[in-house]
């Protein structure tokens, strides 16, 4: 299967919520204006957010049914185009606890799946709580698994979802 795949590296603004989806939707918009047959857009780590929040993280984390992802659902509804997209995830069953995260959004507008990052970089590990697994997601486009950044440097990564069957690997990553 052959499908069109976009890539939206944009330069999220700290802590900027509101700016930052609204940018997003900016860039959704210019994709799918420019190229129509778009069928899945790729964007940064922590784009809903920006990356080196610190201790705010704790304040911009949101459930998988917080506002933003509803915002990201309607975009993706709006535009026919599926979503992939980085923020910080409050975990609900345990508030306390706050993953670096990646949600697959299809272009309908459901949320089909979300990745935690399993290889924190660095001070990440003072923000977040590493992931566990490599899952994938079947969409009809294909079967898609993500990672985020620092992932890619461990090879093992990439093979366990090549063996899970994977037709795309999106990886979010920063600027």
């Amino acid at each position: 299967m052959k499908i069109q795949v976009a890539c939206a590296q944009f330069q999220p603004l700290l802590g900027r919520t509101t700016f930052n989806l609204r940018a997003m939707a900016k860039w959704v918009n210019r994709i799918k204006s420019e190229h129509f047959e778009t069928q899945l857009i790729i964007f940064p780590e922590l784009s809903i957010s920006g990356y080196e929040c610190g201790n705010e993280f704790n304040s911009l984390a949101e459930t998988i049914d917080g506002p933003s992802i509803h915002y990201m659902q309607n975009v993706a509804y709006r535009y026919h185009v599926h979503l992939i997209f980085g923020f910080a995830e409050r975990d609900q069953l345990d508030p306390g606890v706050i993953y670096n995260s990646t949600m697959l959004i299809s272009d309908t507008g459901q949320i089909i799946g979300t990745y935690r990052k399993v290889h924190l970089f660095d001070t990440e590990q003072t923000y977040f709580t590493p992931g566990h697994d490599y899952p994938v997601f079947t969409t009809k486009i294909g079967r898609i698994g993500m990672m985020i950044c620092y992932d890619t440097f461990f090879p093992e990564v990439a093979r366990t979802l090549a063996l899970k069957k994977a037709d795309l690997i999106a990886i979010s990553t920063m600027k």
